[in-house]
């Protein structure tokens, strides 16, 4: 009998990009780049995106941020590095801020409802369960057999 354990794990793409982050801060290249479209993708807040950076120039691995640049391990670079990061986070948090007040003020008026509106009618049910198909209907098909089955 094989001592092996065989199984399969299911990750998210961004649990693949975490491990694979792991992995190149542990065993770099020195031809490895880290490309990135804008500076907020690379961390949340300035103190861990300027962490995060920092110890890939540290190792060696370039970091290239499409609408900056190449970012250098220069006092200049690092400076400029915090600076973008303070203001993506400055950003962030004013988005946050933003989208609090606006649902503040959706919820005062009458009748809302947080979320998306739901876009079968009871019409459209009574139709499916009459057996209309959802070509005709213009649903999609796991919606119709959602509904078809009795949801």
């Amino acid at each position: 009998m094989n001592s092996r354990h065989h199984f399969t794990v299911f990750y998210s793409f961004n649990t693949l990009l975490i491990l694979w982050f792991i992995v190149k801060l542990e065993f770099p290249l020195r031809s490895d780049k880290l490309i990135v479209t804008k500076l907020d993708r690379i961390a949340r807040t300035a103190k861990s995106g300027f962490e995060t950076v920092k110890a890939l120039l540290d190792r060696g691995i370039a970091v290239h941020v499409l609408n900056m640049g190449l970012v250098d391990n220069t006092p200049t670079g690092r400076l400029i590095l915090q600076i973008m990061l303070s203001f993506a986070e400055f950003e962030r948090e004013m988005i946050k801020e933003r989208t609090a007040a606006g649902k503040a003020i959706a919820r005062q008026k009458p009748g809302y409802k947080e979320g998306r509106p739901k876009q079968i009618t009871p019409e459209i049910i009574e139709q499916i369960k009459k057996g209309v198909s959802w070509e005709e209907l213009g649903t999609s098909r796991a919606t119709w057999y959602r509904y078809k089955k009795g949801k």
